[in-house]
């Protein structure tokens, strides 16, 4: 059977039952984006671009790392970005000015997540720093367990930690105790994801696969398999009935939360570093693509 006869008995067996149209692409070097409002920030080189969704145009252009970004998170107005740099900063997106740069960690700064005015990160030095954004200061490190972090995600005062050594970690950050450990990934867990109500979570792994864990029991109830490559994002929609994935097989994959299938597949340009929801507009970073798609249209 031919590669491309391989691909449409695949298309065959995919539930064609989530409408998706391109709403465009834009040009880029890297592989980290964000959605908020009607603004999707993403990474060219060592800077980091806001696009007006609306307008169609790119409204600023925030400069000042001087390492690749490896991390975009929204929060309001506000903009956390954690760079290869080692430092963290603060970007007042209006204004286009950095009002904090964060520095602390040793090693590059693979994730960053807001929880009001607190902010995590997670870095290869093997910590999880948690910083009071208004003062600066770092005020709890949190050391793991001797492997590097690629990816921290809040729910409530609970923390995700997805680790280079193949686990997940989830910590209370008022008693900075680790509640639990979630096994099952055989590679780095790249992506960690909460849904809305902190009931699940949804894993992104380096083996391929994207995992979905009751965060009560620490079970994993859902396994999904379908990238033929590593698995390096993944994000939840709104309102918890669909998680879409990014993969380095330059896809993008929109799946049931539900059954557990995958119901859509999009191409990328190239390797797709991450993916962002912000209402029906799913945002992919491939490296020289923002891919950007109306889901349910």
């Amino acid at each position: 059977m031919t590669d491309e006869t391989k691909q449409e008995e695949g298309k065959k067996h995919e539930p064609e039952v989530c409408p998706v149209q391109c709403m465009g692409e834009l040009d880029s070097r890297g592989t980290v984006v964000a959605a908020w409002g009607n603004n999707i920030a993403f990474v060219y080189n060592t800077t980091i671009k806001i696009w007006d969704t609306d307008r169609g145009e790119c409204v600023k252009t925030l400069e000042g790392h001087t390492g690749a970004v490896e991390s975009l998170v929204w929060n309001g107005t506000l903009l956390a970005s954690g760079s290869a740099d080692k430092t963290i900063k603060i970007w007042d997106v209006d204004s286009g000015e950095c009002v904090k740069t964060l520095e602390a960690h040793k090693w590059p700064v693979a994730s960053v997540a807001w929880n009001g005015t607190l902010l995590a990160s997670g870095s290869w030095d093997k910590t999880i720093k948690i910083w009071d954004t208004e003062s600066g200061e770092c005020v709890k490190t949190l050391q793991g367990h001797g492997y590097g972090v690629y990816s921290v995600a809040w729910s409530g005062n609970l923390l995700a930690v997805g680790f280079d050594d193949s686990t997940i970690q989830i910590w209370d950050t008022e008693t900075d105790k680790c509640l639990m450990t979630l096994e099952g990934h055989s590679k780095s867990v790249l992506s960690v994801a909460w849904n809305g109500d902190g009931t699940h979570l949804a894993s992104a792994c380096l083996d391929g696969t994207l995992k979905i864990w009751d965060t009560k029991s620490g079970a994993c109830v859902k396994t999904l398999t379908g990238h033929s490559w590593y698995a390096t994002s993944v994000a939840w929609n709104g309102d918890g009935t669909h998680l879409a994935s990014g993969a380095g097989d330059e896809t993008i994959k929109i799946w049931d939360t539900e059954s557990g299938e995958c119901v859509k597949t999009l191409k990328g340009s190239r390797e797709v570093g991450a993916v962002a929801w912000n209402g029906k507009l799913l945002a992919a970073a491939a490296y020289n693509k923002i891919h950007m798609f109306n889901v349910g249209a």
